[in-house]
C-alpha cells in the first residue's frame, strides 16, 4: 500500500491507545482538526492513485497494441517471406527440372548427332561402294556392248540400213509401182534393216533385234526370203498367222519350215522371247470362234541408228494382191508404251489359247489401242459408235467445214450385219443434225445402203464405190482400207483431229476375231488421212451411186 501512495505523504506513526484516548480527551479541538486534514490528504492520495493506475493501464493497453501491431506485421512479413521462398523454391526447383530437361536434350541431341554422324560415314562407305560397284558394272555393259556391237558388225549387220519414216502411208493400185508399195516397201525395207547379231546354239543372242508380226494371209515371197535371212543373221523372228486363208500359199508353209513353229527352246532359258518360229491359229488366237485378223508389226533395232520399238499397225496383209489390187493404209510410230501394248497381246496370241478377258483397251497419250475379240458385243461396247458418240455436228472452228459443220469421212471396205446398221443409223443421225459426212467403200449390204442413201431430210449421204474391174467387168481390185477421221467438234474441243483405223471390217463378225484397231488425236495424222480421201475419191475407179457393183466375188479380208 506504501508503494501506491504518492511521494512525500509519509504516513504518520500509530500511537499507543491509551496515549490517542488521553489526548483526545485532553485536547479534542486540535485532534479534530488533524483528522480532517489527514482524510483529506487521503483522498487526494487515492485520487492520484487512482489517476495514476489509469494512466498505466493506457500505456500497457498502449503498448498491447503496438505490440500487436508489431505482431501482425511480423506475421504479415513472416507469411510474405514464406510466399517468396515457396516462389523461390518453386523457382529453383523449376530451374534445377529445365536444366535437367536441358542437360538430358542436349545429351540425346549429341548422341543423335553422333549417330547421325556415324550413319552418315556408313552411308558414305556405302555410296562410294555403291558408285565403284556401278562404275565397274557399267565397264562391263560398255565391254559387253562393244563386243555385242562387234559381232553385228561381224554377224548380225543386215544388208540394207534404212530406217522406217514415221507417220500415215497409203497404197493406191491403180497408180506407179512405187504408190502401189507404198506400205509394203516399207515393210520390207524394216525387216531387211534390222539388227541381228550371234546365234547363241538355235536361239538368237540377246539383245539383237526382233521382229513380231500378226497377219490374216500371208502369200509374199520376197517377204518371206527376208524374214529367214533375218532369221539367219540372229534375229528373233515371231509371225503369226491364220490356218485356213493359208492353207494354199507356198511362202507360208514354206517360211514355217524354215523358222519352225516352236514357241519356245527347252534347252535355252528364257528362250520365248529369243526363238523363232511362225505359227498359225484355227481360230481366234486369244478367244473363242473368229479367225487372227489383226495386221501388225513390231520392230526393234532397225536403220542405222538401230531405232527401237516400232509400231505398224495397218489393213494390209502379206500378200501381192495386197500392194497389186488393194487400197490400204498403215500407221507407223516409235512409242516404247504403244509397242509394249501391242507386244504383251503378241505374247497371248503365241499362246494360241483362250483367255479369260480377250478384249482390251489401253489409252497411252493421244493415242488409244483397241484389241478384239469381244464377243456379243452391243452396240455401246463398240469403239466406233463410242467415238461417234462425242460428235457434235455444228460450231468447229477449226478442222470443220466454212459453217462450222464438224467433218467425218469414212474408207471402209466392208459395212455389214447388226454392226453395219447401227453404225449406219448413227452416221444418218449425224447427218440429219449437220454433220458433213462422205463415205468410200467396197462391199456394203442392202439395208446399209438404204440407210444411208435414203431420201428423208437431208437427202441421201455422199458414197462411192471404190473398185477395179477390167474390161469384161471382173474385179480386179477394191478398197481394203478401213479408217475414219473427224475433224471439228468432239466432246469439249470445237477444233478436234481424230483418226479411227485399224483391221476390222464394220461387222458383227469382227466382234469375234483377233483385230486390232487405233484412235489417234493429231491434226498431222488426220490431215494425212483427208488428202488420201480427196485423192481417192476424185478418182475415176470410185464409183458414184448408180454405178455401184452390187455383186461380185470376191472373199473379205
Amino acid at each position: 500500500m506504501a508503494a501506491s501512495l504518492a511521494p512525500g505523504l509519509a504516513r504518520p506513526a500509530p500511537a499507543s491507545a491509551s496515549a490517542s484516548t488521553s489526548a483526545v480527551a485532553t485536547v479534542p479541538t486540535t485532534a479534530a482538526t488533524a483528522f480532517g486534514a489527514a482524510s483529506s490528504t487521503e483522498a487526494c492520495a487515492r485520487k492520484k492513485r487512482k489517476a495514476a493506475r489509469k494512466a498505466c493501464r493506457a500505456a500497457v493497453r498502449a503498448r498491447a497494441a503496438q505490440a500487436q501491431r508489431v505482431r501482425t506485421l511480423a506475421v504479415s512479413t513472416a507469411r510474405v517471406a514464406r510466399s517468396q521462398w515457396v516462389v523461390a523454391a518453386r523457382t529453383a526447383s523449376l530451374a534445377r527440372a529445365t536444366a535437367a530437361t536441358t542437360s538430358h536434350k542436349e545429351c540425346k541431341a549429341r548422341k543423335r548427332a553422333e549417330v547421325r554422324q556415324k550413319c552418315h560415314r556408313t552411308v558414305r562407305k556405302h555410296n562410294r561402294a555403291a558408285r565403284g560397284a556401278n562404275a565397274a558394272a557399267g565397264r562391263a555393259a560398255r565391254r559387253a556392248e562393244a563386243t555385242r556391237q562387234a559381232a553385228v558388225a561381224l554377224v548380225g549387220r543386215p544388208p540394207l540400213q534404212r530406217s522406217l519414216a514415221l507417220g500415215s502411208y497409203f497404197s493406191y493400185p491403180n497408180q506407179s509401182g512405187r504408190r502401189q508399195r507404198a506400205i509394203r516397201s516399207r515393210v520390207l525395207g524394216a525387216i531387211r534393216s534390222t539388227w541381228g547379231g550371234p546365234r547363241d546354239g538355235q536361239v538368237a543372242w540377246a539383245g539383237s533385234g526382233s521382229i513380231r508380226i500378226v497377219t490374216w494371209s500371208f502369200n509374199d515371197w520376197q517377204v518371206a526370203k527376208a524374214l529367214r535371212a533375218a532369221h539367219r543373221r540372229g534375229v528373233s523372228v515371231q509371225i503369226i498367222a491364220a490356218r485356213r486363208p493359208n492353207r494354199d500359199h507356198r511362202p507360208w508353209h514354206w517360211l514355217r519350215d524354215q523358222l519352225g513353229t516352236e514357241r519356245i527352246h527347252p534347252s535355252v532359258t528364257a528362250s520365248s522371247e529369243r526363238v523363232s518360229f511362225a505359227r498359225h491359229c484355227r481360230g481366234s488366237c486369244r478367244g473363242p470362234g473368229g479367225t487372227p485378223h489383226s495386221k501388225y508389226m513390231l520392230f526393234d533395232r532397225v536403220g542405222p541408228a538401230q531405232s527401237r520399238h516400232l509400231v505398224v499397225q495397218t489393213s494390209m496383209n502379206l500378200t501381192r494382191m495386197a500392194y497389186q489390187g488393194q487400197w490400204n493404209q498403215a500407221q507407223v510410230m516409235s512409242s516404247p508404251a504403244v509397242y509394249a501394248d501391242f507386244l504383251r497381246v503378241f505374247r497371248e496370241s503365241r499362246q494360241g489359247r483362250r483367255i479369260a478377258v480377250p478384249y482390251h483397251t489401253a489409252a497411252l497419250g493421244n493415242v488409244v489401242n483397241y484389241f478384239f475379240p469381244r464377243p456379243q458385243a452391243r452396240a455401246e461396247d463398240d469403239p466406233v459408235m463410242q467415238v461417234l458418240s462425242g460428235v457434235k455436228c455444228k460450231g468447229a472452228t477449226a478442222g470443220g467445214t466454212r459453217e462450222g459443220r464438224t467433218k467425218i469421212r469414212i474408207v471402209q471396205y466392208a459395212m455389214y450385219g447388226e454392226r453395219g446398221q447401227w453404225i449406219a443409223k448413227r452416221l444418218r443421225k449425224l447427218w440429219s443434225a449437220g454433220c458433213d459426212i462422205k463415205i468410200i467403200y467396197s462391199i456394203s449390204s442392202r439395208p446399209i445402203r438404204l440407210l444411208l442413201r435414203n431420201g428423208h431430210g437431208r437427202g441421201p449421204i455422199p458414197m462411192r464405190q471404190s473398185i477395179l474391174v477390167d474390161r469384161w467387168g471382173w474385179v480386179t481390185g477394191y478398197n481394203h482400207a478401213k479408217w475414219m477421221t473427224i475433224t471439228g467438234t468432239w466432246g469439249s474441243s470445237r477444233a478436234d483431229h481424230l483418226t479411227l483405223s485399224g483391221s476390222a471390217n464394220w461387222s458383227t463378225a469382227a466382234f469375234s476375231n483377233d483385230e486390232q484397231m487405233q484412235l489417234i488425236r493429231s491434226a498431222a495424222t488426220a490431215r494425212r488421212h483427208l488428202e488420201s480421201f480427196e485423192q481417192t475419191w476424185r478418182q475415176r475407179s470410185t464409183r458414184p451411186p448408180g454405178r455401184e457393183i452390187v455383186s461380185w466375188n470376191i472373199r473379205i479380208a
